[in-house]
């Protein structure tokens, strides 16, 4: 779908810096394999850097189901060169990786399932989730991929670092669909609090739950104008 979706959008995925991933989860990692078929169609030389949390690529599951990436790190590393890092960074002047999302609000995370990391298998609190930050002159854009680590968490972090606080719009998956009424109600109220101004939820987010917060509907192959 990565190509597909792409070529319908007219974009150029011959032409990328980076590749940024927001979690290590299948369905937000599962582009790779398309694109390094593309390139090698094309004979291209230099792949673009992936920037990503260090956890991304370990092996995760349910009891019933493997939540990895389809390519492990070192299938990635034969073409991709990867950058790791827990901070956030900036991709320009404009655009910020946020990096690892400190988790101090205390409700609206979401995780599940078991990391094998250190040797050790582990709960899995998905600490590589995280999201993109763009710098709008009307205010910041966030762009979520799930927001595992809960979007007032992500908020949270994108105000900090980018030195503002109006929130203009937040885009993309904000995984609420089992999240109980009482939990909803506090990230509404903190988004109302926030000055959220617009929420273009998908993905993950839960029909009943986009309804709640107000969103505008959107889905693959949206286009947002600034």
């Amino acid at each position: 779908m990565l190509l597909k979706n792409a070529n319908i959008l007219g974009a150029n995925l011959l032409d990328l810096d980076y590749l940024i991933l927001s979690h290590g989860h299948y369905d937000h990692t599962g582009g790779l394999s398309s694109l390094i078929s593309l390139y090698k169609k094309h004979n291209k030389e230099n792949f673009p850097t992936i920037i990503c949390h260090p956890d991304t690529f370990c092996r995760r599951h349910t009891l019933l189901k493997d939540l990895s990436s389809p390519l492990t790190e070192k299938q990635i590393l034969e073409f991709f060169p990867i950058e790791y890092t827990t901070k956030a960074k900036w991709i320009n002047d404009n655009l910020a990786f946020l990096g690892e999302i400190p988790r101090n609000l205390g409700f609206g995370e979401n995780y599940f399932g078991k990391i094998e990391k250190n040797n050790e298998i582990i709960d899995d609190k998905i600490m590589d989730d995280s999201a993109l930050v763009y710098k709008a002159k009307e205010g910041l854009v966030i762009i979520a991929g799930c927001s595992h680590s809960g979007i007032c968490n992500i908020i949270e972090q994108a105000k900090k670092i980018c030195g503002d606080n109006r929130i203009f719009d937040i885009v993309g998956g904000l995984h609420l669909r089992s999240t109980k009424k009482n939990i909803l109600k506090k990230i509404v109220e903190y988004m109302d609090k926030a000055g959220v101004q617009n929420t273009h939820a998908c993905h993950c987010t839960g029909k009943a739950k986009k309804a709640l917060l107000r969103q505008i509907n959107i889905g693959a192959g949206s286009v947002i104008c600034l």
